[in-house]
């Protein structure tokens, strides 16, 4: 069916095949039973039911969007963990909810070092991150300096992971940092 001028429709209205509209279509409840295609922007006064797939480039919702029983594959969240001590070898650690790939540590210092720099290396339970050490320089550091590192393998997490970092390096003040991986979600 293709509409080449506004279409308003009073009540509930179902296709079966593709609809195409070169202006508005509107309706009080419309149905697809196969396949919907917006070509620009669509607006949605009130609930949208989707049971398949969705794929598009942007959704955008503007007071709140509810999604149950889906993967959100794609999407990044932070993971925060508390470093009490930059001097020693302690290991502190998260445990990972959602499967994904760990793309980025930060961490943000709490107080200047002292005598050296301190480390952070970034492991999976015992496995290490391939390019997963965060060098925090003594060197005119001062709280708040935040530095980073891009693991490249082995940054593979399942939910229920061990993600850690074991400190080192020779810093002697015993001051903390905030340490936040970054996980891309996957399914």
């Amino acid at each position: 069916m293709v509409f080449k001028d506004a279409v308003t429709f009073a009540g509930a209205t179902t296709y079966a095949g593709a609809v195409t509209g070169a202006a508005t279509v509107q309706g009080a409840d419309l149905v697809a039973t196969d396949d919907l295609t917006v070509g620009d922007d669509a607006t949605i006064g009130g609930d949208l039911a989707v049971t398949g797939a969705v794929s598009g480039a942007t959704l955008t919702a503007t007071t709140s969007l509810t999604v149950t029983g889906a993967s959100v594959v794609g999407l990044e969240y932070p993971l925060t963990v508390d470093v009490a001590d930059l001097s020693g070898t302690a290991v502190y650690g998260v445990p990972v909810p959602h499967p994904g790939t760990v793309v980025k540590i930060y961490t943000r210092l709490k107080a200047p070092l002292s005598v050296g720099d301190a480390t952070l290396t970034a492991s999976i339970g015992a496995t290490g991150i391939t390019d997963g050490v965060v060098t925090i320089a003594e060197a005119a550091s001062a709280i708040g300096d935040i530095d980073s590192a891009t693991p490249s393998a082995l940054n593979t997490v399942v939910a229920g992971s061990d993600l850690n970092v074991t400190v080192g390096g020779s810093n002697a003040s015993a001051v903390g940092a905030t340490v936040t991986f970054i996980v891309r979600r996957s399914a």
